[in-house]
Formats: C-alpha cells, sequence, structure tokens
C-alpha cells in the first residue's frame, strides 16, 4: 500500500496502527511514518487531509483513552505515564486543553465517557 494508491486506506491503517500503541511510549509521528513505509512529512500530508495533524491524533486518542482510564482504580499519575505524558502536570494541562476541565474534578464528578453530564448517584 503506497501514499500515491490510496491515500485514504493509508490514513486509515495508520489510524488502527495508533490505537494499537497508544500505550507505546516511543508513539510519535515519526514512529507511526516508519511502520507504514513513508516519510515523516509524507505521513504528515497525508493527515492533514483528515483536519489535524498528525500529532494531534496521537495526542487526541491518548487523552481519549486516558479519559477512560479516569474510571478505575489507577492514579491519575500512573495513567498519565501509561498514555505517554512525560508527568501528571504536562497530562493535566493536555486534559484541560482538549476537556475544559483537569482529570481530578472530571473522575469526582463522575461524568462517564460519552456523555455530558454526572452520573446521577445511585
Amino acid at each position: 500500500l503506497t501514499a500515491e494508491a490510496a491515500p485514504e486506506l493509508l490514513v486509515e491503517a495508520m489510524k488502527k496502527w495508533i490505537e494499537n500503541h497508544l500505550l507505546d511510549p516511543g508513539l510519535c509521528p515519526a514512529e507511526v511514518a516508519a511502520a507504514h513505509a513513508v516519510s515523516l512529512r509524507t505521513a504528515q500530508r497525508l493527515f492533514q487531509h483528515t483536519g489535524e495533524s498528525l500529532a494531534a491524533h496521537i495526542r487526541r486518542r491518548r487523552l481519549t483513552r486516558a479519559r477512560q482510564a479516569l474510571f478505575s482504580a489507577v492514579s491519575i499519575s500512573e495513567i498519565a505515564h501509561r498514555y505517554g505524558f512525560c508527568d501528571a502536570g504536562h497530562f493535566t494541562r493536555a486534559f484541560k486543553a482538549e476537556y475544559g476541565t483537569t482529570p481530578a474534578a472530571y473522575r469526582a464528578n463522575g461524568t462517564r465517557p460519552g456523555t455530558t453530564s454526572a452520573v446521577a448517584p445511585g
């Protein structure tokens, strides 16, 4: 599969590969490109057509998975580390930029992934 032959299929293959490697500490745009035998610039150019950069896609997918993990017993620091953030502060800033709240507040509110309001007391 080459970038010229089927760019949409290549982007979808890259997205699937990213999903399967979200926990890899070295996951970065260059690694995605190398895994698909294209240059970093080609991978970045392909992702431009999706409306977000390759790096932004990786960050958004990691944040989405990390948000889901907030409802486990795992500490916020461990979640941050698990999803490739260098420390809890970096994770908190990225999370707040994406979701408008901190991971701790999100967890405390009981807001479940896929909903917009807090879970009603049971």
